[in-house]
């Protein structure tokens, strides 16, 4: 059996303990007691075995892909990764079409609507109305956020937190219908808009349709 955890001990000339620390050899992160070692273990590593490797911890955790080089910050982004992989797209439209993650069915289904949604460039939120958008605006104009690489100053913690993704090459927003990922929701909504044409082009095997040959050379290689 795997040994969880070791022991790294420091006895004084008394026999006293002077530092015990428990590291996880998983991802070499340091508990202050056998009990937050076995939750950590249980929690982020053998409950999560089905997302394959976790790399880091805290700021620097990365669950990775098992099937290509993806890796995230967050667990369940590697999950409506993994579905994609997998051909799983639990959530319907009645339309028909659906989705690996809840977020996609739920823009989508405002394609339904002829309703016309203004949406936050900076976090994505959208609002039914212009001035319900310009009221929601002046939440992202206090303070000034310096990026530690470039120095650039953002004005709100969201532009601050979107633009240090870029720096990391972090992409947690994906397109249902061409792969392509982005780093905020914003980004991929204005994306999508662009799949909302006649598609034509249909796989053999699965009836997936786009109106991009290369959509499809794409979506065979999965």
């Amino acid at each position: 059996m795997t040994t969880l955890f070791f022991l790294e001990s420091a006895l004084s000339i008394t026999g006293k303990i002077t530092k015990i620390e428990l590291n996880c050899t998983s991802c070499n992160k340091t508990l202050k007691s056998e009990a937050s070692l076995m939750r950590h273990q249980i929690s982020m590593h053998q409950k999560r075995k089905h997302l394959g490797k976790v790399t880091g911890f805290g700021s620097t955790r990365r669950y990775h892909c098992t099937k290509c080089p993806y890796a995230t910050p967050h667990s369940q982004t590697l999950i409506n990764h993994m579905r994609r992989h997998n051909g799983e797209r639990p959530y319907h439209c009645d339309c028909g079409k659906s989705f690996t993650q809840s977020s996609s069915l739920a823009a989508h289904r405002k394609t339904h609507s002829t309703i016309t949604y203004y949406t936050c460039s900076v976090c994505g939120k959208q609002f039914k109305h212009a001035f319900s958008l310009k009221t929601h605006l002046h939440v992202h104009e206090i303070g000034k956020f310096p990026c530690s690489i470039c120095k650039k100053l953002l004005k709100s913690k969201p532009s601050y937190q979107a633009h240090m993704q870029r720096h990391n090459n972090i992409h947690n927003y994906s397109c249902e219908d061409c792969g392509r990922t982005f780093v905020t929701c914003s980004e991929l909504i204005n994306h999508k808009k662009k799949h909302n044409v006649v598609k034509k082009i249909e796989c053999q095997l699965c009836g997936y349709k786009t109106h991009a040959k290369k959509n499809l050379n794409i979506h065979l290689k999965r």
